[in-house]
């Protein structure tokens, strides 16, 4: 079935003129970006409530504090620690 619609699809936009086919291709690639942004969207979702799981609903997180954490993570894995 999906060769099929895809087939049909890919027929449709042939008889298109140059112009109408740019904007089926416009039209594509804004379905594409925002299934991009939605994904992405979706990871940073879930990678909130990671933390919020393991640090609680009331902490806050700011850029310095991750960064800190970081580097603490990364000397501890530099010197061996756990």
């Amino acid at each position: 079935m999906a060769k099929t619609l895809e087939s049909a699809i890919l027929e449709q936009v042939r008889q298109l003129d140059t112009l109408r086919q740019a904007q089926v291709l416009r039209y594509l690639q804004a379905l594409t970006a925002q299934q991009s942004s939605q994904a992405w969207l979706n990871f940073v979702e879930a990678c909130a409530a990671e933390l919020r799981a393991k640090y609680g609903e009331t902490h806050s997180f700011d850029s310095l504090s991750s960064l800190d954490e970081s580097r603490e993570e990364r000397l501890d894995d530099l010197l061996g620690g756990n």
